[in-house]
């Protein structure tokens, strides 16, 4: 009892900003006027669904990496909005590890802000911010701490299954564990044994999804392809894309595809994303 209250006392501000960032999501419903069961089924969480129920049907729904639809076809709507809240509460205490290991000034302040952006809204839904901001930050405290090469592997390879984007965090960690290969010559050994436990299994994991979709549809890449297709922001800058924002914010037009756009949840997430990027 006595390490719960010290646990609880020591992490009281991962607590407030978590608490917060729910408070926050109830308003952004509140001021929507749409009810919590109608968010949960908004845009992608419509195709996480559909993968969980009918599989991968069609080209399209391939930019939507197994993980989520796994932990919807399994646990069912609820239980993965129970794991997505988990998932941010765990990863904001990781990430508040990571903070204090960096020596980083106002690291209350740094998880008050992430806690209060839009990840934080989408966190409350079925996508996959949550478990790919857990899978990475605890990847990246145990390269910090230099420990358990096997686990953070395993972490790694199920942030790339959860987001294409987790490809990226390869490089990062392992120019991280090379680095530290040079820096102590003396336990060369190690540190290859280290690099191998690490990206066997990342690997490992990473390459399921890329094989299953040469299987299906003949072209392992096919993900990419899709999402360049699909999603029109992948196609402007950062002008284009604030110019974007302030549309979506201002006028009632939904730039994916001009249809009518009544949703003031997006137009909130827009301002946020905007504020922080200004910010």
């Amino acid at each position: 009892m006595e390490k719960t209250r010290k646990f609880i006392k020591d992490n009281i501000d991962v607590l407030l900003c978590f608490l917060a960032s729910r408070a926050m999501f109830v308003a952004a419903l509140l001021i929507s006027q749409n009810s919590y069961s109608e968010v949960l089924g908004f845009f992608d969480a419509e195709h996480y669904r559909n993968v969980a129920a009918n599989g991968y049907c069609n080209e399209v729904v391939s930019v939507c990496f197994p993980v989520v639809p796994l932990v919807i076809r399994y646990l069912g709507d609820i239980g993965a909005v129970i794991v997505n809240q988990t998932a941010l509460l765990v990863s904001l205490f990781f990430m508040k590890k990571i903070l204090q290991m960096m020596k980083v000034n106002c690291v209350s302040l740094v998880v008050a802000l992430v806690s209060l952006s839009p990840l934080a809204l989408f966190c409350s839904l079925e996508y996959t911010e949550a478990l790919f901001f857990v899978f990475t930050v605890i990847a990246f405290y145990l390269f910090g701490k230099d420990k358990f090469p096997l686990l953070m592997g395993l972490f790694l390879g199920l942030a790339v299954a959860t987001r294409a984007t987790g490809a990226l965090l390869f490089f990062a960690v392992f120019a991280g564990m090379v680095l530290r290969l040079f820096q102590h010559k003396d336990e060369m050994k190690k540190r290859i044994t280290d690099v191998f436990l690490c990206f066997v299994p990342a690997t490992a994991i990473s390459v399921i999804f890329p094989i299953f979709l040469q299987i299906r549809y003949g072209n392992w890449k096919i993900f990419s392809d899709a999402q360049y297709t699909c999603w029109f922001r992948m196609h402007s800058n950062i002008i284009k894309t604030t110019l974007i924002a302030i549309k979506v914010m201002f006028t009632d037009t939904y730039q994916f595809d001009g249809s009518m756009d009544t949703l003031v949840l997006y137009k909130i997430n827009e301002g946020l994303s905007l504020f922080l990027m200004i910010f």
